[in-house]
């Protein structure tokens, strides 16, 4: 089972950051104990870019739902 909450840290420096899936919408929270905060999709996409760990574990939380995608079900 994947978890509900992402946890992040970066080695550039950068502020530690936990994703959450929660209603249906990607937050956030910078540094533990922040407040949590719902991502615009401009923020989403722009952290999918610079967060390959997020997309991993957003695609490992949808295939859980849903089933892997169609080419990988079919191949097996």
């Amino acid at each position: 089972m994947i978890p509900n909450q992402l946890h992040i840290e970066s080695l550039q420096g950068h502020p530690v950051a936990d994703y959450r899936i929660h209603h249906g919408h990607i937050e956030v929270r910078v540094i533990e104990g922040g407040e949590w905060r719902r991502l615009s999709a401009r923020e989403f996409s722009a952290h999918l870019a610079q967060n390959p760990a997020l997309a991993e574990w957003l695609r490992a939380r949808a295939q859980q739902r849903i089933g892997p995608p169609q080419d990988e079900a079919t191949a097996a």
